[in-house]
């Protein structure tokens, strides 16, 4: 992934508290549109997560995601244009998981910047085949503004958490410190992308006998990606501490 496009992704992107603006924007693009689902997805590299969303699957709730390769969503934020499918079923070279197994048939989507990068979709979505008249696409176009509006003061939010470090002038130490932020950038951008991944194993370990190799083996997983999330916090922490001491 882009050194720059990974700056984008800020941590607060992939809370799982549901932004109530954000879920305002899907809700009226299903009215908007007469399309019975509606996603604000974020693309990173193996994931898709969504960051709002109406009229979703059950099972998709509880995981947030999905695999990156399986989404329509992908094609909207690698071309950086919107994607219109009409009916799924007629597009062999489409990714077919979320077809069969949730019977998605029309899509239409819009790409989201934030600093100039698409890094997520609005999009819409049916179990029927399904057109946009010229209108509905036009309104949908104006909710993306709006989404990509809000991501933009979600990452600035994150970036107030943690100071834009390129503003801090060390001297010969500069390049180093912004190598260590980027190698951590793309930590973080990783351990996002894991935690969907978790939370699928954790819910698929609850239906099995706790004496089960597999189910122990989900748990230790689990409970890995704990250990890695905690560490991560500290190394933020010491990060902090070390830019404080290296300005005094």
């Amino acid at each position: 992934m882009e050194v720059k496009k990974i700056s984008t992704l800020k941590g607060d992107l992939f809370t799982t508290e549901l932004d109530d603006r954000l879920q305002d924007i899907v809700n009226r693009a299903t009215v908007a549109t007469g399309f019975p689902v509606a996603l604000i997805s974020v693309v990173i590299q193996r994931t898709t997560f969504y960051r709002a969303f109406v009229g979703l699957d059950k099972d998709l709730v509880k995981l947030r995601s999905t695999d990156t390769c399986a989404t329509f969503c992908q094609y909207v934020v690698k071309n950086k244009k919107p994607l219109s499918i009409v009916d799924a079923k007629k597009e062999p070279a489409l990714p077919q998981q979320l077809i069969n197994l949730y019977g998605i048939r029309a899509y239409h989507g819009v790409p989201l910047d934030v600093d100039g990068e698409v890094i997520a979709s609005l999009c819409v979505v049916d179990s029927k085949p399904n057109d946009l008249a010229a209108e509905r696409k036009t309104a949908l176009h104006e909710l993306g503004k709006e989404a990509s509006l809000r991501l933009q003061e979600i990452t600035r939010k994150s970036a107030k958490a943690w100071p834009i470090l390129e503003e801090v002038k060390y001297g010969k130490e500069k390049d180093v410190w912004n190598e260590i932020v980027l190698a951590r950038d793309e930590m973080r951008v990783a351990l996002a992308g894991l935690y969907p991944v978790t939370k699928y194993v954790s819910e698929l370990s609850k239906g099995e006998g706790q004496g089960h190799p597999v189910v122990g083996a989900i748990q230790e997983a689990t409970g890995c990606y704990d250990d890695l999330k905690q560490a991560m916090l500290r190394m933020d922490n010491l990060l902090l501490r070390l830019k404080k001491e290296m300005k005094s």
